[in-house]
């Protein structure tokens, strides 16, 4: 019983540790390592080196190749004129449609701080419809994410990956609801505010130019349609857009400079040696047997919680999925991530909440009167979703 409590203690010293750190300013990569050492070094000493170990596998190098091929692809096609053209011609469509649409597909392409890319494309057409700073910020931010818990780009879907030992797939056939309620609650509270806007001005594109889209399309099909790893399948889709678009060398060159980002290589690895460490430690055990009876609350708050915390869109994987993995299955999987993206939501640390906030010159106390209703809605729309289904 005492070596449980430490190792608890242990585990919440550790994440008090990536918290503290990342408010402080320190690199994310550096704060969970630092997490990672202390955990490991206090809790499993010499075997340490053996959740090192562990990591030096073909599953690692999977989900590293996942997120190298991803972040290349979604930056080769962030400089391709095409994805200018495309915002244009959903504005060319209706501004009121495209304040939505336009974060939406942006999201598709996730980046670190991204909704401040999608602030500075949207804002021409939330300036014709007259919208107020902080209902700019909550639409911009809000549609941005509704992709989180679903499109095999983002970081958390890499990472669960891993930890959870699933296909891209198998994921999405439990969150694709979380995305739905995201949407459905947003034009829920989006709606009245665009009503009652008239815009003054309409932009001119050429609506097909929606065809440019179909890099994500083809990426849809060969991530959750077909038996194809997603490394292969992003892989696939990038030469498919090469020899389509024909980028320039520095254009690629670009794209692999930002792809082989080391912090981002680096969280990957130390988030799996973490997990490793934690399955070693038999931590998840001790929290199944501590929480007995709460598993719903568990698998909800504690993703949630590292979430509001962190405000790191993907630490809710990386750091809750490890400790709560024995109650990870069926419809907990999907209220795991539901807590993970309603901490994303609402956490004020969150850079895409401050920087889109920050473009639009908004105070957060603000936006928060539409990013609260927003997220509860979309956690009573999943609940009530897993209670039937």
């Amino acid at each position: 019983m005492v070596w449980e409590n430490l190792v608890l203690l242990v585990f919440v010293l550790s994440i008090l540790v990536v918290i503290f750190s990342i408010s402080k300013g320190l690199n994310i990569a550096v704060a969970l390592t630092l997490a990672f050492i202390i955990y490991s070094v206090l809790v499993l000493g010499p075997k340490t080196v053996e959740s090192i170990l562990a990591t030096l596998s073909f599953d690692t190098l999977n989900t590293l190749l996942s997120l190298v091929f991803a972040m290349f692809l979604a930056e080769l096609y962030k400089g391709l004129e095409v994805s200018n053209d495309v915002v244009k011609a959903l504005e060319s469509l209706s501004p009121r449609a495209a304040s939505i649409l336009v974060p939406m597909l942006l999201g598709l392409i996730p980046m670190p701080g991204g909704a401040y890319i999608s602030a500075t494309m949207v804002d021409p057409v939330h300036r014709s419809l007259g919208l107020a700073a902080e209902e700019k910020t909550f639409i911009n931010f809000w549609f941005r994410h509704i992709w989180a818990a679903t499109w095999p780009l983002y970081q958390a879907i890499i990472l669960a990956r891993a930890i959870l030992n699933k296909s891209v797939s198998e994921i999405f056939s439990y969150t694709w609801i979380i995305t739905i309620a995201m949407v459905l609650a947003g034009y829920i509270i989006s709606y009245p505010l665009l009503k009652r806007r008239s815009y003054n001005e309409r932009t001119t594109g050429d609506h097909r130019k929606l065809v440019h889209l179909w890099p994500f399309a083809v990426l849809a099909v060969l991530a959750l349609a077909t038996p194809l790893p997603l490394p292969v399948a992003v892989l696939v889709t990038i030469i498919f857009m090469v020899a389509v678009y024909r980028p320039s060398k520095q254009h690629l060159r670009k794209a692999l400079i930002y792809a082989l980002n080391p912090t981002f290589i680096a969280l990957i690895t130390v988030s799996l040696m973490f997990s490793n460490s934690i399955k070693i430690s038999g931590l998840a055990e001790i929290l199944v047997g501590k929480l007995s009876g709460l598993d719903i609350l568990a698998v909800v708050l504690i993703p949630f919680s590292i979430m509001i915390a962190t405000g790191v869109e993907f630490t809710f994987v990386a750091l809750a999925f490890p400790a709560i993995l024995p109650l990870l299955h069926g419809h907990n999987i999907t209220l795991a991530f539901l807590g993970g993206v309603a901490g994303a939501m609402l956490s004020p640390s969150h850079a895409c909440l401050v920087l889109s906030a920050n473009y639009f010159k908004s105070p957060l106390k603000k936006v928060y009167r539409y990013t609260i209703p927003a997220t509860v809605l979309t956690m009573i729309i999943v609940v009530i979703y897993t209670l039937i289904v």
